[in-house]
């Protein structure tokens, strides 16, 4: 037989047991671990001495009357609190192997930055809602979650059902064997664990995807690869740079990757072709980050920025307009004394842009931003808008909200606005804040056309309207 599982739930280990994206299953992942250790553990956790069981051996054995209270299509209530459904999900993370909340939460923040509110969240229901999985009521605003949070954080309030898909789970990874009686479903103990090179392995691919986009884990990891000889599965990514801009981007690429490996991470110079200014300049940075944005690969760096030299701050270089890198040294005289400072003091971490960036919509996380207040004809709304994501702070609203935040505003045109919403009643408004002048947005806003009207702010609902007019000039 195998040696006890004694792996701590750490996040690298939870992250192994679940396809998708640990923000989205922490509660699967755990509840996968807490089973191995019911079939696998010491004698501590009672473990299951059957070396052939049916799940029903395992769910009577694991749960108090379990046969009456734990049901194939039934959540559990508190029937019993010595029954282990009775348990929370932290308590079975931070009560089992000695494992310290604050360094779980630290460590599960470096892979997926939210904030530390929403982590609670999380942990005390097994769910993070986001916008796209919030049905919006058109008319009232009212959220109507489709997924339901753990009864009480119990990890177990599950229905038996649940537990059998995670039996399933087990046996596809490895951990378990299963065979077909004729009295039902049998499983088996395996006599060695799933190889430790593969988890290894297993958790590079799945910090892949949660890379490309967490939300995409599953699908990602279940059609990587070929099915029966054939690729079943691609993806198409917009990218708007030339061949051979992507030559040189592949050497700066490698150079920063070494930069990094440093420690301290030292300054570069770079020249960059700015498109705002329309020259070439030489500019010194801090380095911190490569983020892929809609079209193009960004350097997010801190330092000087392309239209001034004298002002130090963030700024997102687009890749392939870097044509020269140059690293320097932190002693080295060039390096502006502000820059140094700021990097005496500490410059964030990449999750401080991870952060900003779900703050408010736009790329340009440096900006300032503000609120937005947008109305969509309801038909539009209904088929494209509902239920999808575009931001963290997309929200709709209701009607008394529409007419508070219009009072609020402060503005000579509130008379006008709020005769904009008297005349479209019925339609749909939604907030989010938003980088100002971020270009990202505008652009995003006229893909919308006529279905959706800026409300405010005042100044980008101007903007709106000259761009409107500027186009149809065009066409005339």
């Amino acid at each position: 037989m195998p040696t006890a599982f004694d792996h701590p739930p750490s996040v690298e280990l939870l992250k192994s047991l679940t396809p998708g994206s640990l923000k989205q299953n922490l509660a699967k992942a755990l509840r996968l671990w807490v089973i191995l250790r019911s079939i696998y553990g010491d004698e501590a956790d009672e473990r299951l001495q059957q070396d052939e069981f049916t799940y029903n051996q395992w769910r009577n054995q694991f749960f108090t009357q379990g046969e009456k209270h734990h049901q194939r299509d039934r959540i559990p209530t508190l029937h019993d609190r010595d029954c282990r459904c009775a348990k929370t999900l932290q308590e079975w993370l931070f009560g089992s192997m000695s494992i310290a909340k604050d360094n779980w939460c630290h460590s599960f923040q470096q892979y997926y930055p939210i904030q530390i509110n929403e982590l609670e969240v999380l942990l005390s229901t097994g769910m993070l809602p986001s916008p796209a999985e919030t049905v919006k009521e058109s008319k009232r605003g009212k959220n109507v979650s489709r997924r339901k949070p753990l009864a009480d954080g119990r990890l177990f309030a599950v229905t038996g059902k649940n537990l059998e898909y995670d039996f399933a789970k087990l046996v596809e990874m490895g951990y378990l064997k299963q065979s077909q009686e004729p009295t039902g479903k049998t499983f088996k103990k395996v006599s060695k664990f799933p190889d430790f090179a593969n988890f290894q392995q297993n958790l590079k691919e799945i910090e892949l995807v949660n890379i490309l986009n967490p939300d995409l884990a599953t699908t990602l990891n279940t059609f990587s690869q070929p099915i029966a000889g054939i690729q079943r599965f691609s993806m198409h990514v917009e990218y708007i740079v030339s061949q051979e801009a992507i030559d040189r981007i592949e050497v700066l690429e490698d150079h920063l990757k070494k930069l990094w490996a440093q420690n301290p991470v030292p300054p570069v110079k770079i020249e960059y072709d700015s498109a705002n200014i329309w020259r070439k300049v030489d500019r010194i940075v801090y380095p911190v980050y490569i983020y892929y944005y809609q079209r193009a690969l960004y350097l997010c760096a801190y330092g000087q920025t392309p239209k001034d030299r004298n002002q130090v701050t963030w700024y997102n270089y687009r890749l392939d307009r870097i044509q020269k890198l140059q690293e320097l040294t932190w002693s080295d005289a060039a390096v502006p004394e502000s820059l140094r400072q700021h990097y005496q003091q500490g410059i964030p971490h990449p999750t401080y842009i991870q952060n900003a960036i779900a703050e408010a919509w736009g790329f340009d996380f440096y900006l300032p931003s503000s609120q937005m207040l947008l109305r969509f004809e309801q038909d539009f709304h209904d088929k494209y808008i509902q239920d999808t994501f575009r931001h963290e702070t997309f929200t709709q609203i209701n009607s008394l909200a529409v007419e508070q935040i219009i009072k609020k505003s402060a503005l000579s045109q509130q008379e006008l606005l709020l005769k904009v919403f008297q005349r479209h009643p019925d339609d749909c408004y939604y907030t989010a804040k938003y980088r100002v002048t971020d270009n990202n947005v505008v652009m995003r806003l006229r893909a919308w056309g006529p279905k959706v009207e800026v409300l405010l702010p005042w100044d980008l609902r101007l903007r709106m309207i000259e761009d409107l007019q500027e186009t149809g000039n065009v066409y005339k």
